[in-house]
């Protein structure tokens, strides 16, 4: 029997589609958060379109939307356990 605090979770999360709506409920455009993060506007499309991104990535796009995008990747917070 498999104890269920060393269970393998896995949390598919697709951080660019994330992002994505993020900016969405924000009201912010593509121009706004590539003159945050000093990038074009080109390279926000194609981050929208990544599964994975390096950590200092997200973390300049969470200080950019004052939202800890990290804690998508937090199993209890996804679970209501924290």
């Amino acid at each position: 029997m498999e104890n269920e605090k060393t269970k393998d979770i896995t949390v598919k999360i697709h951080i660019g589609h994330a992002i994505q709506e993020e900016m969405v409920r924000q009201g912010r455009n593509v121009t706004w958060l590539a003159a945050q993060i000093h990038m074009t506007d080109r390279a926000i499309y194609k981050i929208y379109d990544k599964e994975s991104l390096n950590t200092e990535l997200v973390r300049l796009i969470s200080n950019a939307l004052g939202k800890n995008l990290f804690a998508l990747y937090d199993v209890n917070e996804q679970n209501g356990e924290k």
